[in-house]
């Protein structure tokens, strides 16, 4: 009788741990969808997307009141942030800050200390970022024939831009740069495929195809400016099946490649990346100058347009 008790009065126990776990978790969820909805409509007029909302902390204030720390991922036209948030919320009713009226303290000092000391990280990462580039020189067995778009090896500035052919930013920036750089003889630009498959899905195959055009289609000028000057029938974020991005690189230029054609320019397409080991690549478009990567977009910018 004792051990049937004892039997009852555990599974009592662990069906109320479990029924108050999913109230949690409910909790939290419905949290976190209220704030996707009202995050998205306040940035969406900017052209922002909201990508994700992560719980960094969580913290009880009172058996009504939970503070916590949340962590957005922010997307717009040229690059993906990471956007701190404090939130305090009953379940009804939110706020972003709560002070405690007898003690005058704000209650959320603590997780605003710890984001400021995240970010203080951050910036010793960025000043060690900025000596790498002030440091750095690109080797120059990177100024090769096979690699030349516009200009000669002669030239008097020479420009390596690493891309990744299905990035939002690039798409805007590189046409222009190549449009220009055709003009100036005293220019040589140089471009390597540096796809993002963990952003855009489809990348190393548009790249693969762009590599394999270049080699064998002789007659098609201006491929790479072509290709970011196109618009795409597809989301370069959602899409995942090959076929369909290569179907749409094919009506481009009017080819018929298959998956199969790729597969030896998928796999020299790997040693081609190695230049974005040697840069330390944070993101694309990468550009360099000389050689050198620090300020590379202002002296690129200063050398094509004069600005």
């Amino acid at each position: 009788m004792l051990l049937k008790k004892s039997l009852t009065l555990s599974m009592f126990l662990i069906s109320s741990l479990s029924a108050t776990q999913f109230i949690a978790d409910r909790f939290d969820q419905n949290m976190i969808n209220a704030q996707k909805r009202i995050i998205q409509e306040r940035i969406s007029q900017d052209n922002r997307t909201l990508n994700d909302i992560v719980i960094k902390n969580k913290k009880f204030i009172d058996l009504n009141w939970v503070m916590y720390e949340l962590e957005l991922t922010i997307q717009d036209k040229k690059e993906t942030v990471k956007v701190p948030l404090i939130l305090f919320t009953d379940g009804r009713y939110q706020t972003t800050t709560l002070t405690d009226i007898r003690s005058g303290i704000r209650i959320e000092q603590e997780f605003i200390d710890n984001i400021n000391a995240r970010f203080n990280n951050n910036s010793q990462k960025n000043k060690k970022r900025e000596e790498f580039e002030k440091n750095f020189k690109l080797n120059n067995k990177y100024y090769n024939k096979e690699h030349l778009l516009y200009g000669n090896r002669d030239a008097k500035n020479k420009i390596v831009i690493l891309s990744d052919p299905l990035c939002i930013a690039c798409r805007q920036v590189i046409p222009n740069i190549l449009k220009k750089a055709k003009q100036n003889k005293d220019i040589a630009i140089y471009y390597y495929h540096y796809p993002l498959v963990g952003l855009h899905p489809t990348a190393n195959i548009i790249s693969a195809a762009l590599m394999k055009a270049k080699n064998e289609k002789k007659d098609i000028t201006d491929l790479e400016l072509k290709w970011f000057s196109s618009k795409l029938p597809f989301n370069e974020y959602k899409l995942k099946d090959p076929k369909i991005a290569l179907k749409a690189f094919n009506e481009i230029f009017n080819l018929n490649y298959t998956i199969e054609d790729l597969k030896p320019y998928l796999d020299k397409l790997n040693k081609e990346m190695q230049i974005g080991n040697d840069v330390q690549l944070l993101g694309t478009p990468t550009m360099l100058i000389n050689g050198s990567l620090y300020n590379a977009r202002q002296k690129i910018a200063k050398v094509l347009f004069n600005d």
